[in-house]
């Protein structure tokens, strides 16, 4: 091996490593990737299907399956307060039966699975809302979102919207890799302007 081939083969490999997580330093969030290769993790919404607006997305290369984290942020808490969670979850489902012009989606069957409280697997567990909702256009596969919504316990003004997109089958086959993107995402204090 030349030296010239040595460098060039460095240079290669230093491109080809991967990101394992991304810290989100405005919105208070870190969020990682399972180490596979399969899965790749990006800051802001590259990529996103749900949220044009997302913080992060980590998704699977191969197979139609994602996380995508965003976070909303109470701009005067002492006048604006959150949504309660199962009207988010009932805006959702309207919105995934309307096109852009807010007009009803023709041959789409939006049905709402589960929707119950509980605890987030990770951010230290806060108590949250989980929904399952699922999603049929006609002669397609049915996709689901699995979303997650909690106050966050390091800043209280920010809820924390978590939704994991795709078809049931892909996510059973995935399921342990989503099960550890979620236990690892980790908030921390933003600091104050």
């Amino acid at each position: 091996m030349t030296y010239a081939t040595l460098i060039l083969s460095l240079a290669l490999g230093l491109q080809e490593k991967k990101e394992l997580f991304v810290v989100d330093e405005e919105h208070g969030f870190q969020l990682f990737r399972p180490k596979d290769e399969k899965w790749a993790v990006t800051k802001g919404g590259e990529g996103a299907l749900l949220y044009k607006d997302s913080h992060g997305v980590v998704r699977h290369r191969i197979d139609e399956l994602q996380v995508e984290v965003l976070v909303q942020v109470l701009q005067n808490p002492e006048k604006e307060k959150f949504a309660e969670f199962e009207e988010i979850v009932s805006g959702m489902i309207k919105g995934f039966e309307q096109d852009q012009d807010k007009k009803p989606i023709p041959d789409r069957k939006v049905k709402k699975r589960k929707s119950e409280k509980g605890k987030f697997p990770g951010a230290k567990g806060p108590n949250g809302w989980y929904s399952d909702i699922e999603i049929q256009d006609k002669g397609e596969t049915v996709r689901v979102i699995r979303h997650w919504m909690f106050i966050d316990k390091m800043n209280s003004t920010h809820m924390v919207r978590i939704s994991i997109i795709g078809h049931d089958e892909i996510y059973k086959k995935c399921e342990k890799e989503v099960q550890y993107v979620l236990a690892s995402f980790q908030t921390f204090r933003v600091k104050r302007k």
